[in-house]
């Protein structure tokens, strides 16, 4: 009689995963078909082609990376949905200054062609290479939940948590179905996570650390925010076992040994662009004329500005974060889920911290690095990057009056982690039947704030 209710358990967990990543895959399809507006998509389109133009170019003139348009303008519902679409270059400097990695894949997939002066593009091709990327991506992060909960005996409700969390994101399959270098950094975090969970499974194996250095090397060659993430990561592993057992045999091995050229390979890249640009990250005012560059919506003018003390700034970025995070943004659709529609998403981000407090007190009770840990070591690294965030924007707001940059899409690598850390903390110290019921019923909501509330809002149904 057990042996049968364990066979309709795993049952429907198998199907829970299965029809979640088959809602997953819809809905980047319906955004790619339907919504094909993203952000910063001109730019990211731009830097395709400069890399067209430059395909064997390792460190870019960011400079001299222009603006693309399309050529003839179309009604947002017919645009670019099929055949071809003719780019034109604008006099603008593209103001991003992120690696060439992500732009030389898409370049090497025939996704542009110049003949003649004239640039043509395949969007659809291009998004249907990210949702191809964005699915990849999910499958490992789907395995990871269910390896790591089926190790543990967790009920199917803490799968389908867990499955919810990583496949309801708003923003997670909306930008993974459209041209963002935010898919590799995902894809990137993902295989430095299964070589993370390696490491504790297993231990020192060439597997292992080839999955994080590979990981780390995507995450680097993508976004620094990402690989900022990675490296504060990295250290804290390497101290903490050095902490427990007193020695560097987590570095002092050949199967570190045997991964060091890709650490020598994103050393060298980040070398040669400080020897170009005096920084490991240019900015827009470092590679565009100061002339430009004021009259670019980065620049605002003194009598312009608006004046916000520390505290009201830093309630503008992080009041920031949290709506990225719960909502969904492009220049056209920008769908905002507040109160109770933001609440389940919340709620993870809380039921996260938890775990990462608990994951504190293993460490200082001195027990193994475990991945009971691994939450804790994220959310310093996530910690540490926002803060490096904020004095970014800090610093541009003091200088240049602008107030952008709080995206939580640069923390959206993490999700995973996020989600492992949520249901472990309810499987840990919420066994109740009724809490069963309400993570079931949380699930469902979240789907609906998700995507459904989102389709609502599209095709403003009349009420």
């Amino acid at each position: 009689m057990k042996a049968q209710h364990e066979i309709k358990e795993s049952r429907s967990i198998y199907m829970i995963y299965i029809l979640l990543f088959a809602l997953f895959l819809f809905k980047m399809f319906f955004y790619a078909y339907e919504i094909n507006d993203y952000p910063d998509q001109e730019a990211q389109l731009s830097y395709v082609v400069y890399m067209e133009e430059h395909p064997l170019t390792m460190i870019p003139e960011f400079g001299k990376i222009k603006m693309t348009t399309a050529k003839e303008v179309r009604h947002e519902k017919d645009a670019d949905k099929t055949g071809v679409t003719e780019l034109k270059k604008e006099t603008e400097t593209c103001y991003l200054g992120h690696p060439p990695f992500y732009y030389q894949f898409l370049q090497m997939c025939d996704v542009v062609t110049i003949e003649q002066g004239h640039i043509d593009t395949d969007l659809i091709k291009i998004y249907h290479i990210n949702i191809f990327i964005t699915a990849f991506t999910m499958t490992i992060l789907l395995c990871i939940g269910f390896w790591q909960l089926s190790k543990a005996h967790a009920h199917c409700a803490m799968h389908f948590m867990y499955v919810v969390i990583c496949t309801s994101l708003p923003l997670y399959g909306y930008v993974g179905s459209g041209i963002n270098n935010d898919n590799f950094c995902n894809l990137g975090m993902a295989v430095f996570l299964a070589g993370l969970l390696c490491y504790f499974e297993i231990g020192r194996c060439y597997r292992t650390y080839w999955l994080i250095a590979a990981g780390s090397l995507l995450c680097f060659f993508s976004k620094l925010t990402s690989g900022l993430i990675v490296f504060i990561v990295c250290a804290a592993m390497v101290l903490l076992e050095f902490w427990k057992n007193k020695n560097w045999k987590i570095i002092c091995n050949p199967y570190f040994v045997s991964t060091l050229p890709c650490y020598l390979l994103i050393g060298s890249y980040f070398a040669l662009l400080y020897a170009e640009y005096g920084t490991i990250q240019p900015t827009y005012a470092q590679f565009v004329s100061l002339e430009e560059f004021h009259s670019s919506p980065f620049y605002v003018e003194e009598a312009l500005r608006t004046r916000l003390s520390f505290c009201e700034d830093s309630i503008h970025f992080f009041k920031g974060l949290l709506e990225t995070w719960t909502g969904t943004y492009s220049k056209n659709y920008m769908v905002a889920r507040t109160g109770i529609l933001a609440l389940p998403f919340i709620i993870v981000l809380c039921l996260f911290f938890c775990q990462a407090v608990y994951g504190l007190y293993c460490v200082r009770k001195n027990q193994n690095v475990t991945i009971t840990i691994l939450p804790f070591v994220f959310a310093v690294a996530c910690i540490v990057t926002v803060l490096v965030q904020f004095a970014s924007h800090r610093r541009s707001y003091l200088a240049n009056g602008y107030l952008g940059g709080c995206q939580a899409r640069y923390y959206m690598p993490c999700l995973p982690v996020v989600a492992l850390g949520a249901c472990d903390f309810i499987q840990r110290f919420c066994k109740d039947r009724i809490i069963s019921v309400c993570v079931v019923f949380g699930g469902l909501f979240m789907i609906y704030a998700d995507f459904f509330y989102y389709v609502f809002c599209y095709y403003r149904i009349p009420m």
